[in-house]
């Protein structure tokens, strides 16, 4: 057997320094690429979120203008029983101590507080599409002068 030379174990470090390099490229890449995808999430999730409120304040509106003030729901009603299609996160009426209410990204109306509750997934992300919010509630407020119903977020501490 021939005994290796210094130009055979430099053409080998070199080769190895290269797969280093290409290594710490490709880890890179898919670094940035996973933080561009949870971000995308996030917006997506928000985008959701946003499209469901928005659904709900215009089926909470229509309520409050076509119904007879009498036959409407009222103050404190679950408005996801206006809704004509129920969002596929929603989990229904619950009561706080159930398990299910610990599922993010999940809608759920409290019973017990008379609140529609969303659930956020993308919390915990400093740059999170609901910023510091576990979650987001709701409740159903009446306004006096015509029995009009509308959509109020209540400040939470979570």
């Amino acid at each position: 057997m021939k005994p290796k030379t210094a130009s055979h174990h430099r053409r080998w470090v070199l080769r190895v320094f290269e797969w280093a390099l290409l290594v710490s490229v490709v880890m890179l890449l898919m670094g940035v690429l996973l933080q561009k995808v949870e971000q995308l999430q996030a917006e997506a999730e928000r985008l959701s979120f946003e499209g469901v409120v928005n659904s709900l304040k215009a089926a909470v509106m229509l309520d409050s203008f076509v119904n007879n003030p009498t036959e409407a729901i009222s103050e404190g009603d679950n408005p996801m029983q206006l809704m004509d299609q129920l969002p596929s996160n929603y989990l229904g009426i619950l009561d706080a101590s159930d398990p299910a209410v610990q599922a993010d990204g999940q809608w759920y109306f409290d019973k017990v507080q008379r609140l529609l509750i969303y659930r956020t997934q993308k919390y915990r992300r400093a740059n999170s599409a609901f910023g510091d919010d576990r979650s987001r509630q709701f409740y159903l407020r009446g306004l006096p002068p015509k029995k009009q119903l509308i959509l109020e977020v209540v400040k939470n501490n979570n």
